[in-house]
């Protein structure tokens, strides 16, 4: 399925079938700023491209990133354009003439995430990482590795330090008013695992040999 809009823009997917997928997403209880990313599963589905689908999960048209990409760069003596938006969505698939598409810089990538309210790495796929510069593929690397931990549950995975002091210190104080469980599995002793303690006045840790114990209270460890 494809609509061709005035500004050169073209959809796999048609406005009617996305309203409709917002629909059913709502339909199971999801509130609108839970959608993005279910909504962004499917578009890829559905052979949308990364940067594409998080575009279209947004209902912004190219024109209308571009307009923001402005905003939010403040560089009126290179504006952004809508065309180099498309170009950017299908790096790096060649043109017609063999070449390929101008490709997203690191920069541009983050711009784009805080314009679509996500974070860069959700921008690219196997595709994107084939070409892309060694830096930036490591780059891509740590932010995966960040967002993969237990702290990214509550805070922004680019927000998360690399070093493990930082990520402990970092995990203390993100946990200290939330009341939770925390179980160390083969922890020796408490001094093993003092540095992940969140920084609460009634913080116990507790030997793994009684996760069995805890599992049959239902704490589901």
């Amino acid at each position: 399925m494809r609509q061709s809009r005035g500004n050169g823009d073209t959809d796999e997917v048609k406005a009617e079938a996305r309203e409709e997928l917002r629909g059913v997403l709502l339909g199971i209880g999801l509130r609108e700023n839970e959608l993005l990313e279910p909504l962004v599963a499917e578009l890829r589905f559905r052979g949308c491209r990364p940067r594409k689908s998080w575009r279209l999960a947004n209902e912004f048209t190219q024109q209308q990133v571009a307009a923001e990409f402005n905003r939010l760069t403040g560089k009126p003596n290179a504006p952004m354009k809508a065309a180099r938006i498309s170009e950017y969505e299908s790096w790096p698939v060649p043109r017609g003439t063999g070449r390929m598409h101008p490709r997203p810089t690191l920069e541009v990538l983050k711009n784009l995430a805080a314009i679509y309210r996500t974070s860069w790495d959700r921008l690219v796929d196997t595709a994107d990482l084939a070409q892309m510069p060694s830096a930036e593929v490591a780059a891509y690397r740590a932010v995966v590795s960040r967002r993969t931990t237990a702290l990214a549950r509550w805070v922004a995975p680019e927000t998360i330090r690399n070093d493990v002091s930082g990520r402990s210190a970092r995990w203390r104080h993100e946990m200290r008013d939330r009341r939770s469980l925390i179980v160390f599995d083969n922890a020796l002793d408490s001094k093993q695992v003092r540095a992940l303690l969140p920084e609460a006045r009634e913080s116990v840790p507790l030997p793994d040999r009684i996760q069995e114990d805890l599992r049959r209270l239902g704490f589901g460890c």
